[in-house]
């Protein structure tokens, strides 16, 4: 039988361990991310990860199965999980031309985490990983369109649809952010809804999205 204090002390020591282990995986992201801001991913080994991490092989090992699963965790984590936390419109706010907004934000989304986006979908970054990426916004582009009539203006198969905004948002922020070129993301969401609605974005500003 185990008392209030001896149970309390195993909680303890399972979430410190919990932690630990968050950490190292942290750690591995980010020496990841901090080589490809220095070099293709093609060309790194998982010695140089664990060399930048200051963590042994075993330990890489212990998290990640290959230096793609690391990236792609990167993807899942830290690019989409938190991207459909921070982006998207309540369906019980839905303003007119609910896309430019969607547009904007997705940029403000890509401009903040400017370092993750350009890791997967940047020059440096892995084919096969970024191709995940954009497979699971595409799918996201799909439940929106069928679920929330989005993108009702563009006249395509709905998977042509989310291939399409997909590879444009992608290409377009890529560009944007690897060569800055003095826009803000309200105006990339102008340009890319204009591009592709053929229609001129609501004026003003909706209170779901901010100016800038």
């Amino acid at each position: 039988m185990f008392d209030g204090i001896s149970d309390l002390v195993v909680n303890e020591t399972l979430t410190r361990h919990d932690r630990r282990r968050a950490q190292t995986r942290k750690l591995l992201q980010d020496a990841m991310l901090d080589l490809l801001s220095e070099r293709s991913f093609e060309d790194l080994v998982v010695q140089e990860i664990t060399d930048r991490a200051d963590v042994g092989r075993g330990t890489f090992y212990f998290h990640f199965d290959s230096k793609v699963d690391v990236l792609w965790s990167i993807g899942e984590e830290r690019f989409l999980d938190e991207m459909a936390g921070e982006t998207g419109i309540a369906d019980e706010r839905m303003p007119n031309q609910p896309e430019f907004y969607r547009y904007v934000d997705d940029f403000r989304f890509f401009e903040k985490n400017k370092t993750i986006f350009l890791a997967i979908f940047g020059r440096n970054g892995s084919q096969s990983v970024s191709n995940r990426v954009r497979r699971e916004l595409a799918a996201k582009i799909v439940e929106d369109i069928e679920t929330r009539n989005y993108f009702q203006s563009i006249q395509q198969p709905i998977e042509i649809t989310a291939q399409i905004v997909v590879g444009l948002v992608t290409s377009l922020a890529v560009w944007w952010l690897e060569k800055p070129a003095a826009l803000t993301a309200l105006q990339m969401g102008e340009i890319l809804y204009q591009t592709l609605h053929h229609q001129e974005p609501p004026s003003g500003t909706w209170q779901g999205s901010s100016s800038g």
